[in-house]
Order: C-alpha cells, then sequence, then structure tokens
C-alpha cells in the first residue's frame, strides 16, 4: 500500500475530514479535527506508516476553518500522481 492510500484509510477510521496529496518530494496532508483526535493520527502516521515510507514531519499548522466533509486523495501538486515513495518523505499536517 503507497503512503497517501494508508493516510486516507487512517483518516477513516479515526473520521477524520481533510486530504492528502504530493507535493514534489513531501505529502501535505490537511485534517479537520479536535487536538486530541489530531495527535493520535499524527502519531499513527508516523509509527504505522507502510515499511518503504519513512516520513518525517514537517511541519503542524492549526486549520482555522471547516473542511468539506470525509477524507480525499487529492492530485499531486507537481502533475505527477504517483506512490512510489522516495527513501525519505516529509509531511505537512495542515
Amino acid at each position: 500500500m503507497g503512503f497517501r492510500p494508508f493516510v486516507c484509510g487512517l483518516a477513516d477510521q479515526l473520521r477524520l475530514c481533510g486530504s492528502v496529496r504530493s507535493r514534489g518530494e513531501q505529502v501535505e496532508i490537511v485534517v479537520w479535527s479536535d487536538a486530541k483526535t489530531a495527535d493520535r493520527f499524527l502519531e499513527r502516521v508516523l509509527s504505522q506508516h507502510p515499511a518503504v515510507a519513512r516520513p518525517n514531519l514537517v511541519s503542524v499548522t492549526l486549520a482555522s476553518t471547516p473542511i468539506a466533509p470525509g477524507f480525499h486523495i487529492l492530485p499531486s501538486a507537481d502533475g505527477v500522481d504517483t506512490d512510489l515513495l522516495p527513501d525519505r518523505m516529509g509531511a505537512r499536517l495542515v
């Protein structure tokens, strides 16, 4: 399983709203949640990711507006849609 489908499945399990997409050599994850659930989600992303992924947390920003219902994999920001992972991936939880 690729990293983005893993993130999407985990978000669905936790009933989070948001999205995940590739941004060059990083992955951007956007979630709308209470702080406790967001912390649990982040901990699981960093500890239970697919074996081929090695996510590094780049930054966390609090979202100030609600997000549409559901969790979605968005098209890549760089125009290349792939689940092939480099050795190290950065994740930005917004």
